[in-house]
C-alpha cells in the first residue's frame, strides 16, 4: 500500500507544522505582552 510509504512523510509534515505553529504563537504571545509597554 502507498498509504504506509507516506506514514514517515505525514509525519514530517506533521513536525513542521506543529514547530511552525508553536514559534507563530510564542510571536504572538511576545506581540501581546510588548504591546502595552510600546503603548501601540
Amino acid at each position: 500500500m502507498p498509504f504506509k510509504a507516506l506514514a514517515p512523510f505525514k509525519t514530517r509534515i506533521f513536525k513542521y507544522y506543529t514547530t511552525f505553529y508553536s514559534i507563530f504563537i510564542l510571536i504572538l504571545i511576545l506581540k501581546y505582552k510588548k504591546s502595552p509597554v510600546k503603548g501601540i
